[in-house]
């Protein structure tokens, strides 16, 4: 998203002068907030200025609801912890935002609903987020998101990564899921904020909202850790996503010819090259075991799921069939891993029989 269009200062609550004060044993009461301010102020309150003029305080969230009051450009509310359950796009300023309304309450003691883009954020962008991603999947899942955020920026060594790793996957399917259903489509291109909320995923898509993996990310953490084992996971899934690192929909075994459709490219070589390096990661350190084991079933199901269409000749196939199959001795695989290559194998020699789709490069199938 583009940068707000506004000058940001800093304001800060003078609480500290009401200490001094007090224990100076001047009069409270000419020192202190006056009753009205009362109920807003624990110290670990977010204090945050307004940056217009007649920006709306409104009794409900949404740019609908009654206004209480106006508020002046530079002047404080105080956050009280409530975010709408939804997103609106508003015109401020000449530019289209899209944020949600938190419940506030003003220096007079008014409480209401302000909307977060007419708020200065520049101090706690991190804040502002956790806002967003309250009012798109709720409280429970933005705290976790929270977690990750510290999880993954704290990350000193191997086993730390791997469970940053396993918690970020996590996270991203439900947060990509919710922003599908909960975001309208329009709405998608203005999310890239999440990038900073939920780093080392970007966001991405057009028919389906998606999150991809930022293989970059996680490559600087790896290289920063003192264990190999983290690097050679990472660097095996750079090999998978070659392009720039970066997930995308189609791994490097398969040819993309739409949005959402691609062929097989066995025969070229990935499989087993692919395949070899789990074999070999495996046999050094299993501490991603559980994330190899599924990168080997996902390319053993491109070589043998029924409805795939290969881009190679047959002969080209069975090439690299015939290197991968002496392999299958290695504790990597199942005993239904080396049948449903075996069968695939002897399918191909009549591949028409079986309606298996080879050589789709030649226009022939």
């Amino acid at each position: 998203m583009a940068a707000l269009p506004f000058k940001y200062k800093i304001w800060q609550q003078q609480w500290p002068l009401v200490a001094l004060i007090t224990a100076a044993g001047c009069l409270v009461w000419a020192c202190a907030p006056s009753s009205d301010h009362a109920g807003h102020s624990s110290p670990n309150t977010p204090t945050l200025g307004v940056l217009m003029d007649h920006l709306p305080l409104r009794a409900q969230p949404g740019d609908t609801g009654d206004i209480i009051i106006t508020l002046d450009r530079n002047s404080l509310v105080f956050d009280l912890q409530q975010v709408s359950p939804f997103i609106s796009s508003l015109l401020l300023q000449g530019r289209l935002m899209n944020e949600p309304w938190l419940l506030v309450e003003t220096q007079g003691g008014k409480k209401g609903w302000v909307y977060a883009g007419g708020l200065d954020w520049a101090a706690n962008k991190s804040l502002l987020n956790n806002k967003r991603l309250q009012a798109i999947v709720g409280k429970n899942l933005a705290e976790g998101i929270a977690r990750y955020q510290t999880h993954f920026q704290s990350i000193k060594n191997a086993a730390g990564l791997h469970a940053a790793y396993q918690e970020g996957m996590a996270l991203r399917d439900t947060l990509a899921l919710a922003i599908e259903h909960g975001v309208p489509k329009n709405q998608w291109a203005q999310l890239t904020w999440i990038e900073e909320a939920l780093p080392a995923f970007i966001p991405a898509g057009k028919q389906r909202f998606k999150l991809y993996t930022d293989y970059r990310q996680w490559r600087a953490k790896a290289t920063a850790s003192p264990e190999n084992a983290d690097d050679q996971f990472i660097d095996l899934m750079i090999k998978v996503y070659p392009e720039d690192s970066i997930e995308y929909t189609f791994p490097v075994w398969v040819i993309q010819t739409d949005e959402e459709e691609g062929h097989s490219l066995l025969g070229r070589g990935y499989h087993h090259q692919l395949l070899s390096q789990c074999k070999a990661i495996l046999s050094q350190n299993r501490l991603f075991e559980k994330e190899i084991i599924q990168l080997k079933t996902q390319l053993l199901n491109d070589i043998t799921q029924a409805d795939v269409t290969y881009w190679e000749t047959r002969e080209n196939i069975i090439k690299e069939l015939d290197l991968i199959l002496p392999e299958l001795q290695d504790p990597l695989y199942k005993p239904g891993d080396r049948i449903a290559l075996s069968t695939r194998l002897k399918q191909f020699d009549t591949p028409e029989v079986y309606g298996i789709a080879l050589d789709v490069q030649s226009g022939r199938q």
